[in-house]
């Protein structure tokens, strides 16, 4: 602990910005900005040397390297380092200071910090000073563990409030600070290192200058971070249940839901074009086969996308709801007793039976569509609870598969069951609510795993509490002494820098960093050949399968493929001997070299480049857009 007498004679510390500023800013009668922290901007890999170079050379001269506007149709002036020149007038710190230098066309323009893929590098630099003649430097006692280190703070104003206000990085969530404290470091909130440079002043004087890299780069993480409405909880405190109820519904959502969404979409699509094409052929009894067969196949695809959707819900049934699963799968026709968890749910299951409906009359198909497909469709599971029981039996050999469905071929379930018809939405949609009351009914244990999944619940919430409208950031540097107590010597705070904006990866402003692809010089034969075969591709059986099937594609057959009828040929059968029951496969290792891999990427990406210049260039002509008010990419100008 820190001694009585020590806390009554030591001076109190403060921050200022860098002291070679102080001068500058005098200079410019801007005296009030000594009390902020600096923002240097280097536009080298170097910029560490380089910084080192130019505060223990010419100290005088930081001020050159003060942030700026800027975008790279417009860059900021790049001073010369002290050991080289330009032959260029360098403009003095006090003018980089007082904004002489700024392009007049960037006046007005947010700050903006660019990442270091960009080529751009910025540092935020401050003196801790005592309050003393001459402002001496305060030395660190590592002895008491004093520290130094800086905080982003982030500049938002929430819905409902008419002031923006500043808010903490804590454990992941910005915490909003309290009007008055913003000069007091958050408990928790994360803090950036800070490291020390020694260089010479006058008369062979020497200070300390603390400097810290901005995390320009964290700018996704920043971004994305929700508000946090209520106080942090500790690190030791349990899950939320609550949290883990959501986040099982999302994962309800992402393995099952949206997929089943997804068949009964593909299904509407092709019974449109079903119905369509069956009036457009007639009495043509050549046609009628062809669209026979078409339908044949676009029926055995939606099966076996069934088949997998099915056992994606018994499988979240078995791991999260036990005790439902046990029911469908030993009972899946019998009556569910009053009080049992999940009651509605397994009900809802029993009670559901699909098959696909065609949304227009048609039986001017002179056969219905179950004829029309050459099937008998009355067998197999009647609802989605006896669906779900029969189907898990088959739940290997459907892992195991490695070719698509055909009718009768061997190796596949008996039980014919499509989430397809327009009973779907409503059940999909019920299915949600009622599994979330299962859960709450009987939750899972809290000790058992959760896959990952996208916080969009948490990051909905806090969207609506917040206008991200405001992506400012500052920086304050911050001193503590952990040894005293909060109450006695709390944390120094420094004033906050210049507002700022981080660019991001794409920003369209950003500097272009040079990107050099070199492509071999001797294309011949003879030239490639010298290239080591040092890039490997492993291929399953399945996936070599697949890949020889597709050479068998030509051009003609994928054109064909995408036309309307009369002139749609569906793609020959990509069928390859050994494909279908796994004899007389091999995996394969395929090797080649860098430069053939840069070729072949130069000339694909050529390709794209000239399609999408065929596309784009007539979206104009294809695209009608109506307006939609309040939706606005900047802000007013008043």
């Amino acid at each position: 602990m820190v001694t009585a007498s020590r806390l009554l004679t030591e001076p109190t510390p403060q921050w200022l910005t860098a002291a070679p500023l102080w001068e500058p800013y005098a200079a410019i009668e801007q005296r009030h900005r000594v009390r902020q922290p600096a923002l240097l901007r280097f536009t080298a890999d170097t910029f560490m040397d380089d910084f080192i170079t130019v505060v223990t050379t010419s100290p005088a001269r930081l001020g050159e390297w003060s942030v700026t506007p800027e975008t790279w149709r417009r860059p900021a002036p790049v001073p010369s380092l002290p050991n080289q020149t330009n032959g260029l007038g360098q403009p003095s710190a006090a003018a980089v200071l007082s904004g002489a230098t700024a392009d007049p066309e960037l006046a007005g323009e947010r700050l903006k910090l660019y990442m270091p893929a960009h080529q751009r590098y910025y540092l935020v630099t401050a003196n801790l000073v005592c309050r003393l003649p001459g402002l001496p430097d305060k030395r660190l006692d590592f002895s008491q563990n004093e520290r130094v280190s800086f905080v982003l703070r982030r500049l938002m104003q929430a819905v409902g409030e008419d002031q923006i206000r500043e808010h903490a990085f804590v454990q992941g969530r910005w915490q909003v600070v309290e009007a008055g404290d913003e000069q007091r470091l958050v408990s928790g909130e994360a803090q950036q290192p800070l490291f020390p440079i020694t260089y010479p002043e006058f008369k062979g004087r020497a200070r300390r200058l603390f400097a810290g890299l901005v995390p320009v780069s964290g700018r996704e993480a920043y971004l994305t971070a929700g508000r946090q409405i209520e106080p942090a909880a500790s690190a030791g405190s349990e899950a939320n249940p609550e949290a883990r109820l959501a986040q099982l519904q999302t994962v309800l959502a992402i393995d099952v839901l949206e997929p089943w969404r997804a068949i009964n979409q593909l299904w509407a699509r092709e019974d449109a074009a079903l119905v369509s094409s069956w009036t457009e052929i007639g009495s043509d009894t050549t046609e009628r086969g062809r669209l026979a067969t078409t339908a044949n196949k676009s029926r055995d695809k939606l099966q076996t996308a069934s088949w997998y959707g099915l056992l994606d819900l018994a499988s979240f049934l078995q791991d999260y709801l036990p005790d439902v699963w046990s029911r469908i799968e030993s009972n899946p026709t019998g009556s569910v007793p009053n009080g049992t968890p999940g009651r509605a749910l397994i009900e809802a299951l029993q009670d559901a039976s699909f098959k696909p409906e065609t949304g227009t009359d048609i039986n001017n198909l002179d056969i219905q569509r179950n004829k029309l497909r050459g099937r008998n469709e009355t067998s197999g599971a009647t609802t989605l609870a006896q669906a779900l029981s029969q189907l898990e039996a088959d739940r290997t050999d459907l892992e195991l598969a490695t070719a698509g469905y055909v009718q009768d071929e061997p190796g596949w379930p008996a039980t014919k069951f499509l989430l397809c018809g327009q009973r779907v939405k409503a059940l999909v949609d019920d299915l949600a609510d009622l599994v979330a009351e299962a859960l709450a009914a009987a939750p899972p244990d809290p000790a058992q795993r959760i896959p990952l999944t996208p916080l969009a619940q948490e990051i909905s919430a806090s969207i609506d509490e917040t206008d991200y409208a405001n992506n400012l950031f500052v920086i304050r540097c911050v001193f503590e002494r952990p040894n005293c107590p909060p109450s006695v010597r709390p944390a120094i705070v420094s004033e906050p820098t210049e507002s700022f904006e981080m660019a991001s990866y794409f920003d369209p402003d950003a500097p272009a960093r040079p990107i050099r692809i070199p492509l071999p010089v001797d294309t011949s034969p003879a030239g490639l050949r010298k290239f080591a075969k040092n890039t490997m591709f492993v291929l399953s059986d399945t996936l070599a399968c697949q890949v020889e099937a597709a050479r068998q594609i030509t051009l003609g057959d994928l054109v064909l493929s995408v036309l309307p009828w009369p002139f749609h040929q569906d793609l020959p059968d990509p069928g390859v001997a050994g494909c279908e029951d796994g004899q007389g496969t091999f995996g394969m290792l395929c090797t080649l070299s860098i430069p053939i891999i840069t070729i072949c990427a130069l000339i694909l990406l050529i390709i794209i480049v000239f399609v999408l210049d065929i596309i784009f260039k007539w979206v104009p002509y294809l695209i009608f857009c109506l307006p939609l008010p309040g939706l606005k990419a900047k802000g007013s100008s008043s």
